[in-house]
């Protein structure tokens, strides 16, 4: 029961890790390639920062999707995403 329990634990995280690389490949594609290349995800939450294996299945389902960028964690994520996007509205409006 406990073999069984486990190989359903790891297909329901491999594909937690796809979708999540999809959500993630498709915002870089609506970007467009001149400003998504190379950028940085910020992700926050306990699954990608205490799961053993997340990440790396993330990261791997990245690059099935070709989509190259970076993925780090970002504690408190809503707070700094909300103050960037402040940011970036503000830069917006002056320019």
């Amino acid at each position: 029961d406990r073999k069984r329990l486990k190989e359903i634990c790891s297909v329901v995280v491999e594909r937690a890790a796809r979708l999540t690389a999809c959500a993630i490949a498709a915002t870089i594609r609506q970007i467009g390639p001149e400003r998504g290349e190379g950028c940085t995800v910020g992700i926050d939450g306990s699954l990608y920062q205490f799961h053993p294996s997340f990440r790396q299945r993330l990261v791997r389902a990245l690059d099935q999707l070709d989509a190259k960028c970076q993925v780090v964690l970002a504690q408190d994520g809503s707070g700094r995403g909300a103050a960037l996007i402040a940011c970036g509205v503000v830069n917006a409006a002056a320019a």
